[in-house]
């Protein structure tokens, strides 16, 4: 077994190693400041990520709410533009049989109308061969 030293001599030894770790505590003391330091920047970049993946996610929310109100608005505009461009077409098609049934009438009148002229007409010319004959038969 070797000496044993005395308790006094102990805080010397301390006292030694202390004077001799302040340059090890400094960067120590160094270290840990940069860590503190690159703790706060990082936690700062986190916040933000974070607040910058809220903003996202309620941009894309906003985006697709618009999307489909868009696609609503068009697919209510498209099923108008059909639904009168149906009440236009049968409009026409009822004012184009209409229009038929006119010709047909006009068509139908212009024959009439013609038939009655040639028989007018076949009356006066014998009423014109008969007043003929009259004539020259007097004279």
């Amino acid at each position: 077994m070797g000496p044993r030293q005395s308790r006094k001599s102990q805080p010397a030894i301390e006292s030694e190693s202390d004077e001799d770790s302040q340059p090890v505590s400094t960067e120590q003391n160094t270290a840990e400041m940069l860590k503190t330091a690159k703790d706060i920047v990082d936690d700062g970049k986190k916040r933000r990520e974070k607040k910058r993946r809220a903003i996202e996610k309620s941009y894309d929310e906003r985006v697709k709410e618009v999307e489909t109100k868009i696609d609503t608005l068009f697919a209510v505009r498209n099923s108008r533009v059909s639904k009168n461009q149906k009440q236009l077409w049968t409009r026409l098609e009822k004012l184009n049989t209409k229009r038929e049934n006119l010709e047909q009438l006009i068509l139908a009148s212009m024959l009439s109308i013609e038939k009655h002229t040639i028989n007018i007409t076949v009356q006066m010319e014998a009423v014109f061969a008969d007043r003929i004959e009259d004539i020259e038969g007097e004279k």
